[in-house]
């Protein structure tokens, strides 16, 4: 990488401006890095909602991957690996009060995502694959990482 380029990078780091994927809009986040947000006007409770440039070091170092296999017990790794999904909390609907039983799964392409049974087959779909398909994901915003 020649140095003209590594410092339009870090100009671009410092100034901490992320483009909305939705609307292409440009945020400020008052702090540093760059990269893909959704921006508030396209928010509608998505889990996750500022994308980091990955490939750039100092974006991994200010953003760091929280690992979910860190925090789940020997057993619950264990049936991840043989089932695809664990238990890992049982939390009351927020509207119904009804208990909800929260489970993390193994999507191929966004890793470790919690997540909740759904429909008459109480299927576990990935949340992030969901609101990509432009599903949304009522429950989202409550669910705790592990």
């Amino acid at each position: 990488m020649n140095v003209s380029r590594s410092l339009e990078l870090f100009k671009k780091f410092l100034s901490g401006a992320f483009t909305c994927s939705r609307c292409g809009r440009v945020y400020h986040i008052h702090s540093f890095g760059f990269g893909s947000c959704i921006c508030p006007d396209c928010y509608h409770g998505e889990t996750q909602f500022l994308f980091p440039d990955r490939s750039y070091l100092l974006n991994r170092l200010v953003f760091p991957v929280r690992s979910l296999e860190m925090k789940l017990s020997l057993n619950q790794r264990i049936h991840l690996k043989i089932f695809g999904h664990a238990f890992v909390e049982t939390k009351p609907h927020p509207v119904t009060g009804k208990d909800i039983d929260y489970y993390v799964v193994r999507c191929e392409e966004h890793g470790l995502q919690v997540t909740y049974p759904m429909g008459h087959s109480q299927r576990l779909p990935c949340p992030v694959c969901l609101e990509e398909d432009g599903i949304s994901f009522p429950l989202a915003h409550s669910l705790k990482r592990v």
